[in-house]
């Protein structure tokens, strides 16, 4: 991805008040098949892969509580 400026444009983003919590990949084959792939690529604690219905759930935490997007 590329952006125009020095600066990563969430530098020049005001706070919202919104947190990631989790990014959550579960695929059926297991969380190797895609961790094992990308999990060098994706170094931070708040991504997780697990075995379940294959699917992307982010959880949040916002000025009005606790969210997931799925």
């Amino acid at each position: 991805m590329q952006w125009d400026g020095d600066a990563h444009p969430t530098q020049r983003l005001e706070s919202s008040g919104c947190r990631l919590v989790t990014l959550t990949v579960q695929q059926s084959t297991g969380p190797e098949a895609v961790g094992g792939c990308v999990g060098t690529f994706l170094v931070d604690a708040r991504v997780v892969f697990e075995a379940g219905t294959p699917g992307l759930f982010a959880t949040f935490d916002t000025p009005v509580g606790r969210g997931v997007l799925a």
